[in-house]
């Protein structure tokens, strides 16, 4: 049987954010433990270590330790070393934008989140490419997700089709291939670039 620790009290407003960004990161395909704990270290004023994380949300010390790991393999949150302290500590990054940019699978990172150099004119994620089609569907697919409903369609006649991400990426597929991926349009690239290559095409 897992062990839990005794839960603290939390402030009311960070204790549903807390919560709420469990049931985000449950939506994106994420571990609910993991989500809560990226919240909770996201609202924290100063570093904190694992036993504080499992004290405060109730949760075993063994789920926290891996849910941290999984956390730093995303780099969603950094070890803070602190003064007279041989415990790690954690802290979440404090850019919001960062940590949903992170989120994505980006072909080239970024090296700038926002360069405000020039206002009114702005420029995000400089630096950085990304593949919109692989983001919305192969990724989910190759995560095991392709079960997972993606939306739900409905006609004028009142016809409807639940859409999996499988269904999904196998519509994508045939309508890249329909493309014709020689000719140097960027939204014909794009789209032959990711699940157009599964069926064949090329670019």
């Amino acid at each position: 049987m897992t062990e839990t620790t005794a839960k603290k009290k939390l402030p009311a407003a960070v204790e549903r954010f807390v919560l709420h960004w469990g049931d985000m990161g449950d939506e994106w395909g994420v571990n609910r433990s993991v989500s809560q704990i990226h919240g909770l270290l996201y609202l924290s004023e100063a570093p904190i270590t694992a036993d504080d994380i499992a004290e405060t949300l109730g949760m075993a010390r063994s789920n926290v330790s891996n849910s941290i790991r999984e956390l730093l393999s995303w780099n969603l949150i950094r070890r803070v070393p602190i003064m007279g302290d041989r415990r790690d500590h954690y802290e979440a990054e404090t850019d919001i934008w960062e940590v949903a940019a992170r989120r994505l699978d980006w072909a080239t990172p970024w090296h700038t989140v926002l360069d405000w150099s020039n206002p009114p004119f702005s420029k995000w994620f400089v630096g950085g490419t990304l593949n919109a089609a692989y983001n919305c569907v192969d990724r989910h697919v190759l995560a095991g997700r392709g079960d997972k409903v993606a939306y739900f369609w409905e006609g004028e006649p009142g016809d409807s089709r639940t859409i999996t991400y499988s269904n999904l990426l196998e519509e994508v597929c045939k309508a890249s291939n329909a493309l014709d991926c020689s000719c140097s349009g960027t939204v014909e690239r794009s789209c032959c670039s990711s699940a157009g290559r599964r069926l064949g095409s090329t670019t």
